[in-house]
């Protein structure tokens, strides 16, 4: 009995001409044997290694994901056999065709490719399978993290505080991974205006100016960053002036109004500079230069800071306690001399408006003018004396005149004289010109 010798194979390839082998008892040789060979072909596997394109993760994940893949053959999923599997060994790339030293760590979207792949078994060759490969991707998305800021004060001319700030991720704090660290630099805005040194005072919002990873992989770009900013409240600087003094005779220029500030020097170099207005102690009325003699209350009209800021709402300024300034202005002393140089005599029945006693006027202010009033007492005479009156006129021009004849001698009648302005509007002549002279007769 003769046995065809079978060679049994799985791996891809071309097989014949293998020979016979003897069975027990045989006698080969009592045959001649010719032999026809056939041929045995075994195909390559056709195969896709499909990459997973779904893969994502968040940045600093504890057990991030990794690509998967899946073995296809004829349209359906596939599992090699023979206990084989295979080895793949993927790189990654980023969207800009970058490839990527390792595994990416950073927030970002990758592509991933198979670099080799080969068929692990002892008995078996790559060459048993013709693979194609697809490409995945891999997405590591960015680290949702809440960075909170409180509520932070100073005085204007004061320097900045410092502020700290609070990394939370769903409300509960939160370490970065990889050992780092959250440098940040802080804005202000005020009125839609954004600086990273604000000076002036007010009310700003707190803003991220910069954003610096220290340690690990040392980019920011791996995390989007929600704020919960307070306020930084820039307050007035309190300031405390004492005015000085004042005074001045009536009709003179008004006196610089001098004044000291306590707590200079002030910051940046800033100035203080103080307008005044003046309320007078009689009527209360309010005047930003006095119209007439007396006592007024000196007090702040307006305020301005000169060099430095140059801004006086950085200021609240305040009168010193028990500083009340007062501005006195003195009443102007003019003198009259009533001249009777003119005509001094007239007769019995004449029109007395043809006799003026004339006034020399010296020492009246701001073109101002006195209508004098003057009072015609009679001389007492052995003639006269019966008759004795006295009359007054004013300026030469009241009805009630002397008409007996007589002589009289004129005094000024300083109550009843008329001081008018140079526009010829009647002034306070008690307030302004508060002293009359001795008249000559």
């Amino acid at each position: 009995m003769a046995t065809l010798f079978t060679v049994y194979a799985h791996d891809s390839g071309a097989y014949g001409d293998e020979g016979f082998e003897s069975g027990e008892g045989s006698q080969l040789t009592n045959y001649i044997i010719e032999c026809v060979y056939g041929t045995l072909e075994i195909e390559k596997r056709e195969i896709t290694v499909v990459i997973s394109e779904d893969t994502q993760y968040i940045y600093g994940a504890p057990e991030p994901a990794v690509n998967t893949y899946a073995i296809y053959s004829g349209g359906e999923e596939y599992t090699l056999p023979y206990d084989e599997y295979l080895n793949v060994s993927l790189k990654y790339y980023d969207m800009s065709g970058v490839l990527v030293d390792g595994v990416p760590v950073d927030a970002g979207e990758y592509v991933v490719k198979c670099d080799e792949a080969f068929i692990n078994l002892s008995e078996s060759v790559n060459d048993n399978y013709s693979a194609q490969f697809v490409d995945g991707k891999l997405t590591i998305r960015q680290r949702n993290i809440t960075v909170t800021v409180g509520n932070y004060s100073c005085t204007y001319g004061e320097a900045l505080p410092q502020l700290q700030f609070a990394i939370t991720v769903n409300g509960q704090p939160y370490e970065l991974p990889y050992g780092e660290k959250l440098a940040l630099t802080f804005q202000y805005g005020l009125g839609g205006a954004w600086t990273n040194a604000p000076v002036n005072a007010g009310v700003y919002d707190i803003g991220i100016a910069t954003v610096e990873v220290i340690g690990g992989n040392e980019n920011a770009d791996n995390y989007n960053i929600t704020t919960n900013f307070g306020k930084l409240t820039v307050g007035k600087l309190q300031v405390t002036v004492s005015t000085d003094d004042a005074s001045c005779t009536y009709g003179d220029e008004l006196p610089e109004i001098t004044y000291s500030v306590a707590e200079v020097p002030l910051p940046y170099g800033d100035v203080i500079a103080l307008t005044f207005e003046f309320t007078s102690k009689s009527d209360g009325a309010t005047y930003s230069i006095p119209e007439k003699a007396g006592a007024y209350a000196i007090n702040i009209a307006d305020a301005k800071v000169e060099n430095g800021n140059a801004n006086v709402q950085n200021y609240i300024i305040n009168q010193a306690e028990n500083n009340s300034p007062l501005l006195t202005i003195e009443r102007a002393e003019i003198e009259i001399m009533l001249n009777g140089a003119g005509v001094t005599a007239f007769a019995y029945g004449s029109d007395f408006t043809s006799v003026i006693c004339r006034a020399d006027i010296v020492g009246a202010v701001n073109g101002q003018t006195v209508n004098v009033a003057v009072i015609y007492a009679p001389v007492a005479t052995t003639r006269s004396a019966r008759g004795a009156r006295a009359f007054a006129a004013r300026a030469a021009q009241d009805a009630f005149v002397p008409v007996n004849v007589g002589k009289y001698k004129a005094t000024l009648d300083w109550e009843n004289c008329i001081v008018l302005n140079a526009d010829g509007s009647a002034a306070e002549k008690t307030t302004n010109l508060p002293t009359a002279s001795s008249a000559r007769p």
